[in-house]
């Protein structure tokens, strides 16, 4: 696919550039391919170009204490990221890992704070992008202090088919294992995957090696808001 078609597809930008920045933004636009497991940024490097997820799946992981790396957010296409970074000034917090293969758009830096100096409503793209992190960061946060294992496990589950869907077979639409499951939910592997044990038992969900599909929705909501 061209370039400019590629740009045109990162709507929530393009939509709000006249003619000229059009020009310019496609001109800087440089779209890499990713294979699985390929790092697209890592901790402490210097943040130089926004990036949007066009094809694939990406994670962003951080790695805690005893070098465990913990899920801090997945990516499907259509989504901006690696802005916060370089707003703030920062070098990355975080590790930028493919999934699967994926094919990324990255913009360098200098190119956006231009279009934001001189477009105001470029600028509010991101103040909206930042404003939906921190809430989502913060309800996730209440969640994961507040919720009982399988409130918390349930809960993770949905968000995931809810980010990537289904496949033909019913099965959330991505490969995660159980130590994925483990830390997206702020719990050990082994009671993630006794949890996930006992609602495939109790009928709430199917599973096929990494694959796990939801069975009955209904009653997963009822263990999440119950917590």
């Amino acid at each position: 696919m061209k370039k400019n078609e590629i740009a045109q597809h990162i709507s929530e930008l393009w939509n709000y550039l006249n003619d000229e920045q059009r020009e310019v933004f496609v001109d800087n636009l440089e779209v890499v391919d990713y294979q699985r497991n390929d790092t697209l940024f890592d901790v402490g490097e210097a943040p130089t170009h926004l990036m949007y997820l066009y094809e694939g799946k990406v994670k962003l992981v951080k790695t805690g204490i005893g070098d465990k790396q913990h899920i801090v957010r997945l990516l499907t296409p259509g989504m901006l990221f690696s802005f916060r970074a370089q707003f703030a000034h920062e070098d990355y917090g975080c590790k930028a890992i493919a999934m699967e293969p994926s094919v990324v758009a990255r913009i360098p830096g200098q190119v956006i704070d231009g279009f934001i100096r001189q477009n105001p409503q470029v600028a509010m793209v991101f103040i909206r992008q930042l404003s939906s992190m921190l809430g989502k960061s913060v309800q996730k946060t209440v969640d994961l202090t507040q919720k009982h294992l399988r409130g918390r496990l349930a809960d993770t589950l949905l968000k995931l088919k809810n980010v990537f869907g289904e496949d033909a077979d019913g099965m959330i639409d991505v490969l995660l294992s159980r130590e994925d499951y483990a830390n997206l939910s702020n719990m050990t592997t082994s009671n993630a995957i006794r949890t996930l044990s006992s609602f495939v038992e109790e009928g709430l969900i199917k599973a096929e090696k990494k694959k796990i599909g939801i069975v009955r929705e209904a009653d997963l909501r009822k263990i999440s808001s119950r917590g």
